[in-house]
C-alpha cells in the first residue's frame, strides 16, 4: 500500500509545525523482518529499529522499502513506498489431499481455487439372451474460486480434496465425488455416481449421474456436467444398449468414455465423471469407471 497523499496532509494538520519546524516527518526506510506480533523491524538510515509498529493490513516483506511517519520520537509504518500495483508473480501451492493452510507473513490475499471429484460410473449386470443392461456415467465434479483479503484469513485454514468416487462392479450403481473446500472461503462439492439398471428383456432408461452439488466462491461457482443418457431397448427377440460417457468436471477434465460389452473409462483429471457401461445380450458383467479427484490450489499475494 502506498501512503495516501491526502492522509498525510491530515497528519500535518493534526500535528501542527512549531517553531517553523513539522512534528510529522515523511522518511523510507526497508523492512528487515516482519513480526508475528504485527509489527516490523527496519533499517532506518543504516540504523535498525526493531518492532515499529505498522498500520493494519499494511504488511510488507523483507527488503520492501517502506514510508514511514516519523513523530516526536516516534515511528509507524505506513506501508510500502513502491505502488502496489504492479503485477507480482504469486507463490502457488497445489494440494492433492488434504491438510491446514498456514497463513505466511506479509500475505496480502489468496486467490483460492477449488475443484470437487468425479463420481462413478455405475457397473452393469451379466446378461443372459436377448437382455440387455446399463450402468450411468458419474457427475463431474464442481469449481468455485475466491478472492480472499489477509484480514479475512485465519492463522490456519482447513483444506479438503474430494477423492473421485468408485465405479460400480456389476449391478452396482458407482459412488459419488467428495467435495473439496478451503475454509468456509469456497467450495465444491463431487459429482453423484451413476445409477444402474438391471438386465432385462423390455424397454427402459438411465439419466446417469447428476452434476456436482451446490459450488460456493466469490469470484466463480460452476456445478459439474451431468453425464449422457443411455438406454435399454428389447422387443423380446434383441435387445440394444450403449454405455454413456461420464460428465465432465466444471473448469476440469473430461467425463471416461462409456463403454459398450466393455467396462467404462476413467475420468480425466480434474473432476471428470467415471464412463457408464452397457452390456448386449450374453456377456458378463461389467464395471463402472473412477471419477478423477479434485484438487486445491491456493495462490498467495505478497
Amino acid at each position: 500500500m502506498v501512503a495516501d497523499p491526502n492522509l498525510l496532509r491530515l497528519l500535518d494538520k493534526l500535528v501542527p509545525q512549531k517553531d517553523g519546524e513539522p512534528y510529522t516527518v515523511h522518511r523510507t526506510a526497508v523492512a528487515a523482518a516482519v513480526n508475528s506480533n504485527g509489527t516490523v523491524d527496519i533499517t532506518l538510515s543504516g540504523v535498525p529499529v526493531p518492532k515499529v509498529t505498522i498500520i493494519e493490513r499494511a504488511l510488507p516483506v523483507v527488503g520492501d522499502v517502506v514510508q514511514v511517519l516519523a513523530w516526536q520520537g516516534a515511528l509507524l509504518v505506513l506501508g510500502r513506498a513502491e505502488s502496489r500495483a504492479r503485477a507480482r508473480t504469486p507463490v502457488v501451492r497445489s494440494y492433492t489431499a488434504g491438510t491446514t493452510w498456514v497463513r505466511p507473513s506479509g500475505l496480502l490475499y489468496v486467490r483460492a481455487r477449488v475443484w470437487g471429484g468425479g463420481g462413478g460410473g455405475a457397473g452393469s449386470g451379466a446378461t443372459a439372451a436377448n437382455q440387455a443392461s446399463m450402468g450411468g456415467g458419474g457427475g463431474g465434479g464442481a469449481y468455485a474460486e475466491s478472492i480472499v483479503d489477509f484480514a479475512s484469513l485465519a492463522g490456519t485454514v482447513t483444506v479438503s480434496v474430494g477423492a473421485g468416487g468408485t465405479g460400480g462392479v456389476g449391478a452396482n450403481s458407482g459412488t459419488s465425488g467428495g467435495n473439496s473446500f478451503f475454509g468456509a472461503h469456497a467450495t465444491a462439492n463431487g459429482g453423484s455416481g451413476g445409477g444402474t439398471v438391471a438386465a432385462a428383456t423390455t424397454h427402459g432408461s438411465q439419466a446417469g449421474g447428476t452434476s456436482g452439488g451446490a459450488a460456493a466462491g466469490n469470484v466463480v461457482a460452476l456445478v459439474g456436467g451431468r453425464s449422457e443418457k443411455t438406454f435399454r431397448a428389447s422387443n423380446g427377440t434383441a435387445a440394444a444398449s450403449t454405455g454413456p460417457n461420464g460428465g465432465a468436471g466444471a473448469n476440469g477434465g473430461g467425463g471416461g468414455q462409456g463403454g459398450t460389452n466393455s467396462n467404462g473409462s476413467n475420468g480425466s483429471a480434474v473432476g471428470g465423471g467415471g464412463g457408464g457401461t452397457a452390456n448386449l445380450p450374453s456377456n458378463a458383467a461389467r464395471t463402472g469407471g473412477d471419477g478423477a479427484n479434485g484438487l486445491v490450489v491456493v495462490e498467495e499475494y505478497f
